[in-house]
């Protein structure tokens, strides 16, 4: 074995500990009940860049939870690349769907389970852990870092553009490592290369003032519950298409090369729906299923509630909830955030108007200038990058997918290039599950990735 693999088979039972040390923090950025486990989670990862020789490491203030900063730059002459992850989680509702406590990680079979295992802690965590094993073992490493690790991204960034813009020139490089994606399927590697954004918006309405029972009210005013399920019910048509008019203005077009390149990828539409555990696959007619994954904009129901959730019964249902995915080159300011606002239709004449809140991110496209193994590409030929783990030979597969491109699409100097993450996931359910780690095989790709990045 080489020194790094001996290195790393040495310091196996560490970086495990070390490991679910960092998965055992609750830190749910969306919660203000957990704002005190995010800065824990900051400080535990700032405390982390230190021991394996990170340079300028700071827990960085933003309008919402830090964020962490450190730097290796001792390799003159060598290129520059931001190393970006996150260290916040999505909430863990339902628990009762959870096999073990979300934020207590367990060990099944060869993979553990645990929230954030597979977005993002696992990723930040094989990175610092790639850089401390090329560190103790050669003493420097072929190219510079800049590890950005955000606290906010699972609750829209709301602090990280002004970070960024702040921190400019302190961020400039040749290329971002984004390990927020994912494999295409089972143990294939994939480069993103383009994202869809996201607008969120909660609609609420409003109806009398004071509960109204049905039996002496109902027939004379507007059911705010069946308002809101008329809203809802006319956005889509039975096949998926979203009837919002000028939803589907500005989106970029699949070319035929790249319908081609999504055609070619072995995908099994009946293995997945099997695996997502649903009776059928939607979806814009036109297109696969592929394509509506990743190329098309989507909207979606996220959440549904109103006024009373106990025993019994009660008549007023208050707010719903909803999120559209965009497509790339989709405008950012959709309509389906207006269209609420209407009231002339009787169905929505209700004790007060529906009102919309919203968040956004832009949309994050990337044309692929050329093949790369057959596959298209960011800027070129990918092939240097595909082989990363042992036994190698894999060309990268062209992957576009839904996400929130926050960390990608806001700052010119934070979206050169995307790179591919590690990890076997059921990514924000209840069952977040990941490789074992200290996974050898995807920690010694990200080893071998950096140390030929330059």
């Amino acid at each position: 074995p080489t020194d790094l693999e001996s290195y790393l088979e040495g310091t196996r039972d560490a970086r495990l500990g070390s490991y679910a040390d960092f998965l055992r923090f609750p830190s749910v950025s969306a919660l203000p009940e957990h704002s005190d486990d995010c800065r824990r989670a900051a400080e535990w990862l700032a405390d982390q860049l230190r021991a394996i020789g990170a340079k300028h490491v700071e827990v960085s203030e933003t309008s919402a939870h830090p964020i962490v900063y450190g730097d290796w730059l001792g390799a003159d002459g060598a290129p520059t690349a931001i190393v970006y992850g996150h260290y916040d989680v999505q909430p863990v509702d339902p628990l009762e769907l959870w096999d073990s406590p979300p934020f207590e990680p367990v060990i099944k079979g060869e993979r553990m389970l645990a929230r954030g295992s597979a977005d993002d802690k696992g990723h930040i965590h094989m990175h610092l852990r790639a850089a401390e094993a090329l560190l103790a073992t050669r003493g420097s490493l072929p190219l510079n870092l800049k590890f950005v690790f955000e606290g906010d991204e699972e609750a829209s960034s709301p602090g990280l553009d002004a970070w960024l813009e702040a921190h400019a020139r302190q961020l400039e490089a040749d290329v971002a490592i984004i390990s927020d994606t994912g494999f295409f399927e089972g143990n294939l590697p994939a480069i993103t290369v383009a994202l869809r954004g996201i607008v969120y918006a909660q609609i609420d309405v409003f109806g009398p003032p004071v509960d109204l029972h049905s039996g002496g009210y109902g027939g004379t005013v507007q059911n705010p519950a069946n308002a809101l399920a008329w809203i809802l019910a006319g956005l889509k048509s039975p096949d998926g298409v979203v009837q919002i008019p000028g939803f589907y203005d500005d989106v970029v077009a699949l070319t035929e090369r790249d319908r081609a390149a999504l055609a070619d990828l072995p995908f099994d539409e009946e293995a997945y729906r099997e695996a997502m555990g649903v009776l059928a696959l939607v979806g814009e007619p036109d297109f696969s299923v592929l394509e509506r994954r990743g190329a098309r904009p989507t909207l979606d129901v996220n959440g549904l509630w109103g006024g009373f959730h106990g025993d019994g019964s009660k008549t007023i249902i208050r707010q719903g909830q909803l999120s559209t995915g965009r497509g790339p080159g989709s405008r950012s300011d959709i309509r389906s955030a207006e269209r609420p606002r209407r009231t002339d239709r009787p169905a929505w004449r209700t004790g007060r108007g529906p009102e919309t809140r919203r968040r956004k991110a832009q949309p994050y496209p990337h044309r692929s200038s050329r093949h790369a193994g057959g596959c298209p590409g960011p800027g070129g030929d990918l092939r240097p990058f595909a082989p990363v783990y042992p036994g190698g030979g894999i060309d990268p597969d062209l992957r576009q997918l839904r996400g929130d491109p926050r960390a990608a699409g806001r700052a010119p100097r934070f979206q050169p290039a995307r790179l591919s993450r590690a990890c076997a996931e059921r990514v924000d359910g209840p069952a977040q599950l990941r490789d074992r780690y200290p996974n050898d095989r995807p920690l010694l790709g990200r080893a071998r990735h950096l140390a030929r990045l330059n």
